[in-house]
């Protein structure tokens, strides 16, 4: 049993439970209230908040969330009370000295961190606001600045924004909480830019991922874990075909809960695990599960519930609620109303699931026979403005840059970001530009790439409010994506073999004439070119059009100078041997 108290303005919870004494600090903020260009901002001031606290005996820890970050300890009350006041300090006044080395410190737990199987999934469904952000980078370390911290901290980490948690076996007293005034901040919108659901998109081979948002409820609790039974009992005790079948809920903020499952599988055996997955969802969701195995599950959550009672883990999840202007859940009430799931209930929010589930296939599989629609994976349009072709395949591929926004075309595939829907623009010191959409589709503009697109630059850079611009570290020069362009070779004309034991015949002085002029002509051209005595940008095409849209023709021109310098070369050599 929990019971509420107030310090400094500060709302807390008290639950009472065995072993050592826990508390910590809870905000309403995470990494959905990140801009992407700023992602990385909270996690930033978590580390920074946390290194005064330097070497101590007791346990501490810091937690970024999607939707709250959390500050936690575990010892004595002195420990606690040390704690408290520590954290509190140093968030009325950041360390700000500390900013180069916590970035770097950030860098490095992002290097070693492994991208998991579903880390494309929250894109897919949610591009790049809301919860979607929990898939990108911390883009935002580079470019931060104290002023960028100070008024984040300012915005969020104030008393209105916070609440307190403690558990064990007492209430320490002289607990202080010293945090400036500041209102409570609501829950960013957690829109979806999926069309239609059920939807798929194709992902990398050998695994199968799904999931689906859901309201909160016990039910949908109970849910997740007999989808997990049955993905474990189907696909690895009786078919054989995975190793790891799983599934887990992940409760949000906003009354909803992320349901996800997961099977890997052999490539050569991906179809059937990816039928072996779609068929126990589609089990479920008719109610074609047995009472044995829903009692299982019920048990299974009962038992959670319990344990983290016991060891007074919930009452940080009661704090949330608190937060969130939710009644704190009484444990007795929450495992009452989850033995009263019944198979109806489990029914209901196995159909609602389905009808919002998004799949990720293994390799190029599809999943339209099994009722999902294929998600969009490029824009429906292009920008009007001007073409920049591309360097390594300027008949297939271009980039555009209009006042409206930025287009990439390679082949059928079109990418556009509009500037009033940029999320971030990542700008990289040689001049790279990466746009990202709020729907997450990406814009990748390399100079390097796209003929004349240099000196577009600059003009795409006014065009990018200044708020989703992201500043990027030097690259490697060899990381820096060059053109590839395969040129068209000729072989020279082979001439009659010569009989056996033929006479040497004299070199013949009008070919040798003929083969000089053809060498000096060729070279005289290319070094036109290459000095830019001839101005490639001043070709017309025959229809007028761009200069550089008979660029296939003049790079194809060029290697039959190449050619033929080399065919002459060859024949001087071939007359000076006899």
């Amino acid at each position: 049993m929990s019971r509420q108290f107030t310090t400094n303005g500060v709302p807390g919870l008290f639950a009472e439970s065995g072993g050592a004494l826990r508390a910590g600090l809870v905000f309403r903020v995470g990494q959905i209230d990140e801009p992407l260009a700023r992602r990385g901002i909270t996690h930033l001031i978590e580390h920074l908040v946390l290194h005064r606290t330097g070497l101590t005996e007791h346990h501490y820890n810091g937690i970024t969330a999607p939707d709250f970050t959390a500050f936690v300890t575990q010892g004595s009350a002195d420990d606690v009370r040390t704690f408290l006041s520590g954290v509190c300090a140093s968030l009325r006044e950041l360390p700000i000295d500390r900013l180069p080395v916590e970035k770097e410190v950030l860098r490095t737990e992002a290097a070693s961190r492994e991208r998991g199987a579903n880390a494309a999934m929250p894109i897919w469904r949610h591009g790049a606001r809301g919860y979607g952000l929990t898939a990108y980078p911390e883009f935002g370390l580079a470019g931060l600045t104290a002023a960028d911290l100070t008024a984040w901290t300012a915005r969020y980490f104030v008393r209105g924004n916070a609440a307190l948690w403690v558990s064990g076996p007492h209430l320490p007293d002289g607990l202080t909480v010293d945090l400036p005034d500041g209102e409570r901040q609501a829950l960013p919108p957690a829109p979806s830019v999926l069309p239609v659901t059920p939807a798929y998109f194709p992902g990398p081979p050998g695994v199968v991922v799904w999931d689906a948002v859901v309201p909160w409820e016990n039910a949908a609790v109970v849910f997740a874990h007999l989808l997990s039974r049955e993905l474990h009992r189907s696909l690895r005790h009786e078919g054989g075909l995975s190793y790891t079948a799983t599934a887990g809920h992940t409760p949000r903020a906003d009354d909803t809960v992320l349901i996800t499952a997961l099977a890997d599988g052999l490539p050569a055996k991906q179809d059937a695990v990816l039928a072996g997955v779609v068929g126990v969802l589609d089990r479920l969701r008719r109610g074609d599960f047995e009472d044995a195995e829903l009692a299982a599950a019920v048990k299974q959550r009962c038992d959670e519930l319990v344990d983290a009672g016991e060891q007074g883990a919930r009452v940080m999840w009661q704090a949330v609620d608190l937060l969130l202007g939710r009644a704190a859940s009484d444990l007795g009430d929450q495992l009452a109303r989850t033995r009263a799931v019944s198979r109806a209930d489990v029914t209901r929010v196995a159909q609602a699931a389905f009808a919002a589930g998004l799949l990720q296939t293994p390799g190029d599989t599809e999943a339209e026979q099994a009722g999902y629609t294929a998600a969009p994976a490029a824009s429906g349009h292009q920008v009007t403005g001007r073409a920049y072709p591309s360097l390594s395949d300027p008949a297939h591929s271009r980039a555009i840059l209009g006042a409206e926004g930025a287009t990439v075309v390679q082949g059928e595939t079109v990418a556009t970001v509009r500037f009033d829907a940029c999320a971030a623009a990542l700008a990289w010191p040689d001049g790279g530009r990466r746009l990202i959409g709020a729907d997450g589709v990406q814009v990748h503009l390399e100079p390097t790439m796209f003929h004349g697109l240099a000196a577009a630059i600059p003009v795409l850079d006014q065009h990018l409010p200044a708020a989703c611009r992201a500043e990027m570290a030097h690259r490697d020069p060899e990381s820096i994506p060059r053109p590839r362009l395969a040129l068209p070779t000729i072989a020279p004309p082979a001439g009659p073999a010569a009989p056996l034991r033929a006479p040497a015949a004299l070199p013949d002085p009008g070919a040798k004439r003929a083969y000089l002029l053809n060498l000096v002509i060729c070279v005289a051209v290319i070094l036109a070119f290459a000095t830019g005595t001839i101005d490639p940008a001043e070709l017309r095409a025959p229809s007028g059009g761009h200069p550089i849209d008979n660029l296939p023709a003049l790079l194809f021109i060029i290697a039959l100078l190449v050619a033929r310098s080399v065919w002459a070369i060859r024949g001087l050599l071939r007359l000076y041997r006899r």
